[in-house]
């Protein structure tokens, strides 16, 4: 017994490019809405952050502890090279005298 099995039954071809018609408008919008334009409050966020982290490489370059311990949390931790967990605490103070042994 051997049946013929169409992949779609008549009048169905419309309906699957309804769907995918459908698949794809809802993509579109979707993709539109993620890519939506920053608002002013997410520019000004944006500049702050920069601004900072600026701050923080010219504190950093100029061996300035004092100005990053006003930038960093106190809650501040590190990985050193020799993969020690240091605070921010110990980091300016090896900034201010030297790494200790």
């Amino acid at each position: 017994m051997s049946f013929s099995r169409q992949p779609f039954a008549r009048g169905s071809t419309k309906k699957y490019f309804c769907l995918e018609l459908l698949s794809l408008v809802l993509l579109t919008a979707a993709a539109a809405i993620a890519q939506s334009p920053a608002t002013s409050a997410d520019r000004l966020a944006e500049a702050e952050v920069r601004k900072l982290t600026g701050e923080e490489i010219t504190a950093f370059l100029h061996n300035d502890p004092d100005a990053l311990s006003k930038l960093w949390s106190k809650d501040f931790v590190v990985t050193n090279p020799q993969n020690k967990f240091l605070t921010g605490t110990q980091v300016l103070d090896n900034m201010r005298t030297g790494p200790s042994s």
